[in-house]
């Protein structure tokens, strides 16, 4: 990220989205459609974006999405906005068949005639032209086989690094401000992952909240995530008073046994 100050302020959460979802985007490939031995070139810059000619619907890892005015021309009407349907997919959060078909600009070029490299970033209005060429999720199935689905929610840390000299108000200014982006993008993922995804950005890992499971089922402890179990906030003294009992107990039982302070 460097600098924080760095990025425009309405630049940070989709920055920040960006950077998490490069734990698996954007790496997909396609194999070619059926009659054909070509297969469609999914990625452009530093091979972990999208090509600049995939419709991704304006995906947040380098994409656009484009809007067909007239057969062969393509107008770009949303830059890294969003996670698309194919984001999702490689989130693991999504479903194959969930995922819709878009298409790829054949021998993308500008309106001057100029190719238009894999690598480019494109703006709203910037013209494209070339042919339409369908791409489906199957095809990306048959190239790298089934995605499993993901657990909901992903984790992710934030560090503050500080420059060498930087004073300790500084930092905890800056650490201040950093803390109030990692609330905002927790909050913000599930709107991001359409209600699909959480994210959990806590070190120590976020709670989880025992259910009231109802009369039939008073006093039952719920299952966590991972095999752990939820103890209910209004036990926990108890517990530890049984503990202290039990650990006070093997203690005089200890002193009992023959030998015992010799």
């Amino acid at each position: 990220m460097k600098r924080r100050e760095g990025h425009l302020a309405e630049r940070r959460l989709p920055l920040l989205v960006h950077e998490l979802g490069h734990r698996h985007l954007a790496y997909l490939s396609a194999a070619p459609v059926a009659g054909s031995t070509v297969a469609p070139t999914l990625l452009g810059r530093q091979q972990a974006h999208w090509h600049a000619a995939l419709d991704t619907g304006g995906s947040v890892l380098g994409g656009h999405g484009f809007v067909e005015g007239a057969p062969g021309r393509f107008t770009v009407t949303r830059v890294e906005d969003a996670l698309s349907e194919l984001d999702l997919y490689a989130l693991g959060l999504m479903a194959a068949e969930e995922v819709p078909p878009t298409f790829f600009i054949e021998g993308a070029r500008t309106e001057a005639g100029f190719q238009v490299p894999a690598e480019a970033q494109l703006a709203v209005g910037d013209v494209v032209l070339g042919s339409r060429a369908v791409l489906r999720i199957e095809q990306v199935v048959a190239a790298l086989g089934p995605r499993a689905r993901a657990a909901p929610e992903t984790r992710a840390v934030f560090a503050l690094l500080t420059a060498p000299g930087e004073g300790a108000e500084a930092a905890r200014v800056e650490a201040e401000a950093v803390d109030a982006l990692r609330e905002e993008l927790e909050a913000a993922w599930p709107t991001w992952t359409r209600g699909r995804g959480s994210l959990c950005t806590k070190v120590a890992g976020c709670e989880v909240t025992a259910v009231d499971a109802g009369v039939a089922d008073a006093g039952a402890v719920p299952e966590a995530p991972g095999g752990c179990r939820a103890v209910p906030q209004d036990s926990l003294p108890w517990v530890l008073a049984l503990l202290l009992g039990i650990w006070i107990a093997r203690v005089r039982q200890k002193r009992r046994e023959p030998g015992a302070g010799r």
